[in-house]
């Protein structure tokens, strides 16, 4: 599954990446999807609210033995993520093809 942020978020926004990472997690628990490929494209940035939706995505995966990437992430977005040091979590590639394949490559493991 591909999932694209389509605005930037910040802390005003809040409650509604919690809404949307709820009904993520509902999907892949009902078992619409295994791995997930976060494509940042269209967020020059994100605050703390994403940060904790991407750790509860990536327990809730990780506890149905999937994997999590995030790809093609601004620079403050990847500086967010690398602070946070999320790297450790799950991958962080470029583009949406090297998150792609850095999750298979993870599932032929």
């Amino acid at each position: 599954m591909i999932v694209t942020p389509l605005r930037n978020i910040g802390s005003l926004a809040e409650h509604d990446v919690q809404r949307e990472f709820a009904a993520l997690r509902e999907r892949i628990t009902a078992g619409a999807a295994q791995h997930v490929v976060m494509d940042f494209s269209q967020l020059s940035y994100f605050g703390s609210s994403m940060l904790e939706g991407l750790r509860s995505l990536w327990t809730v995966l990780r506890q149905r033995d999937g994997q999590l990437a995030v790809c093609s992430l601004s620079p403050v977005g990847t500086e967010i993520l690398l602070l946070a040091q999320f790297d450790r979590l799950f991958r962080v590639r470029g583009t949406v093809d090297e998150a792609l394949a850095a999750v298979a490559a993870a599932e032929a493991r």
